[in-house]
């Protein structure tokens, strides 16, 4: 079986992932910000049986309106890492240079949870 690369948007700037079969990657970033902090991690593995790469991003912060926490988990097959194309002229976010076109993975979002603790702790 053939390694899986691909393409995801971090720190400002494309990065390219590749994995063995099996193998799994994991990374995060965060700090301090004028309304408290954040932190952002972010793990992708190569399931060789479904055929394809799992997905998990995981963030948490807190700011003026108190702590908060989300996460997702998405899944896309091998043939779909390079199926949706990506312009940064397309998005709010425009670097001053990064105006090619970049093809990046087609992820299928199966589940997902945020948490607001200021909410929870009045009841909400």
């Amino acid at each position: 079986m053939a390694n899986a690369s691909f393409l995801i948007f971090h720190n400002d700037g494309m990065v390219k992932l590749k994995l063995r079969p099996n193998q799994k990657i994991s990374f995060g970033s965060g700090g301090r910000c004028d309304e408290g902090w954040s932190r952002q991690d972010y793990t992708f593995r190569y399931d060789a049986e479904r055929g394809g790469i799992v997905r998990h991003d995981y963030s948490e912060g807190a700011d003026c309106d108190g702590r908060h926490s989300s996460h997702e988990r998405g899944f896309c097959p091998v043939a779909n890492l390079r199926s949706r194309e990506f312009r940064f002229s397309d998005c709010e976010y425009q670097p001053k240079v990064q105006s090619e076109l970049f093809m990046m993975p087609t992820w299928q979002w199966s589940d997902g949870s945020q948490r607001d603790y200021s909410a929870e702790a009045m009841g909400y």
